[in-house]
């Protein structure tokens, strides 16, 4: 008959303690990954929301002046409340007056600001361009 040693049984199992740090290396490491796809995801919302920024500055700059006469000034506005613009249009200072009174065109320089409020505080994209257009 072979009879087993107690220091043998004792090896083919985990101990109580063991089990524990097991368990609270693998917390550890479930809270710092959370952590980082938390961090990515923040990320990831704000790039979108300065993508879906960009994407209203140019339409509103694209559409600036073509079924509305241009109008000197602050213009403001939103786009489904979530996103404010701020247009600022004034003739450009660079442009001959000569030149523009006998080709019936003017330059003019434009700022539109397009500013939404995230969670830490507001954010905004401005797109700055030089237009021409017909002075009737």
């Amino acid at each position: 008959m072979t009879r087993q040693s107690s220091r043998g049984s004792r090896s083919a199992g985990f101990t109580l303690i063991e089990v524990l740090v097991a368990f609270a290396v693998l917390g550890l490491v479930l809270a710092a990954l959370l952590q980082v796809f938390s961090a990515e995801l923040k990320q990831h919302h704000i790039v979108a929301n300065y993508a879906t920024a960009t994407a209203l500055a140019e339409s509103k700059l694209s559409e600036f002046g073509i079924s509305d006469p241009v109008q000197v000034g602050e213009i403001r506005g939103d786009f489904d409340g979530e996103f404010r613009w701020q247009m600022n249009v004034e003739p450009y200072a660079g442009s001959d007056e000569a030149v523009a009174r006998e080709q019936s065109v003017r330059l003019y320089h434009i700022v539109l600001k397009v500013a939404w409020d995230a969670a830490d505080n507001e954010r905004s994209v401005a797109l700055e361009t030089l237009r021409l257009f017909r002075v009737e």
